[in-house]
Order: structure tokens, then sequence, then C-alpha cells
């Protein structure tokens, strides 16, 4: 960083920063319940679900300081291949979860 350069935090005026912050700060505060040993389907239910508002929380911030990035830099940032990625990942843990419901005992293979 040259002379006379100083670092400033992103705005927190952002609305995009600002909401996802909270919401990040908030899944900080309150973790997930715990799954019983035998879950029923509610129980991953919900934890697909408390992961994927996680995931989501944490891809619009992620998103708002990429974006910020990118237009700070000449040129930009092509961010498509990052968010299609976090909706990948997104995707792949509610499926996993969805697939386990499937397979409970009982239910068939």
């Amino acid at each position: 960083m040259g002379a006379g350069h100083r670092r400033q935090r992103l705005s927190s005026h952002d609305p995009d920063l600002h909401s996802a912050r909270h919401i990040c700060r908030g899944f900080g505060r309150r973790g997930p319940c715990t799954i019983p040993v035998n879950p029923d389907a509610i129980d991953l239910e919900d934890r697909a679900d408390y992961l994927t508002a996680l995931l989501t929380a944490l891809s619009d911030y992620l998103t708002a300081i990429l974006r910020d990035a990118a237009q700070s830099i000449p040129g930009a940032l092509d961010l498509r291949q990052i968010d299609a990625l976090l909706a990948d990942l997104t995707s792949e843990v509610s499926g996993t979860f969805q697939h386990a419901i499937g397979r409970r005992p009982g239910r068939g293979a």
C-alpha cells in the first residue's frame, strides 16, 4: 500500500453487507440444536434448514465483500464462478440431508 493511503473498512451503510453481517452474527449467538441418536425426519429437516440459512447468509456476506473488491479492481473480477460454487455448496448440503431423510430405517433404501 502506497504512502498516504489508508485502508478503510467497508461501509456499514452498504445494505447487503449490513444485513449479511447482522445475520451471520445471529447464527454465532444461537447454534443449532443437537440431533438425537435416532433422529426423525423433522430433526434432519431442521438441521438442513439451519445450514441452508447459514450458508445463504455467509454467501451474501462474502458476495458483498467480493463485489466491493470488484468495483476497485481495473477490469473487475468475474464473480460468476464463485457465485456458482457457493450455490452448489448450499445445494449439496441440503441434498445430503434430504438423501439421509429418505434413507432412514423403515423408509426403504
